[in-house]
């Protein structure tokens, strides 16, 4: 296992995350613009729900998009890091 190569790859990952969260945004609010404009599920987005456990109170209104935003692309980035990083590691991962 090569250190450099690990840290190259968990880099790799996070770049791919953060483009991957662009895309799944993207693609939401497409969708959303499609539906009924009921919100389908009801409630508040998953990512605020995290945003506000993480913050231990409830989100003012203004708060809630970048707080959402936050979590959605720090998931992402973290994820697709561990995913670059455990491909080096592992190349069965990949």
């Amino acid at each position: 296992m090569n250190p450099t190569s690990v840290a190259r790859g968990a880099l790799a990952g996070a770049v791919a995350g953060v483009f991957a969260s662009y895309a799944m945004n993207r693609f939401q609010g497409l969708v959303s613009s499609l539906g009924d404009g009921s919100g389908g599920g009801g409630g508040e987005p998953s990512t605020v729900k995290a945003a506000e456990r993480v913050a231990g109170r409830r989100l003012a209104d203004s708060e809630k998009g970048k707080a959402g935003n936050a979590v959605h692309y720090g998931f992402g980035t973290v994820l697709g890091a561990t995913y670059g990083a455990a491909a080096e590691v592992e190349p069965w991962v990949a």
